[in-house]
């Protein structure tokens, strides 16, 4: 009775997977592979790439705080807003 119990808990495979059952293992498997670098990507171009909007920012903010005019107008030092942090998501 209890080699039943454990072979029921313990369940081993009574003959070779079939190539359907195979193909399907590695079509899950490549899914989920997929998915993670899709994942994976998402957070580097988050964290390490900047966008368009945040480089004609930085462009524009450098201009203005170069231009004599505003320094005259606005005093010096000129800051954008959120240009004191490193984050992005600051700015």
């Amino acid at each position: 009775k209890e080699q039943e119990a454990l072979s029921t808990f313990f369940h081993e495979p009574k003959g070779p997977v079939t190539a359907a059952e195979g193909g399907t293992y590695s079509l899950v498997i490549g899914a989920g592979l997929l998915v993670a670098a899709a994942c994976g990507y998402a957070v580097f171009k988050e964290l390490f790439v900047e966008t368009l909007e945040y480089q004609v920012y930085g462009k524009a903010l450098e201009e203005i705080q170069q231009d004599p005019r505003v320094m005259v107008r606005l005093g010096s030092p000129i800051k954008g807003y959120g240009s004191d942090s490193r984050n992005r998501r600051a700015k």
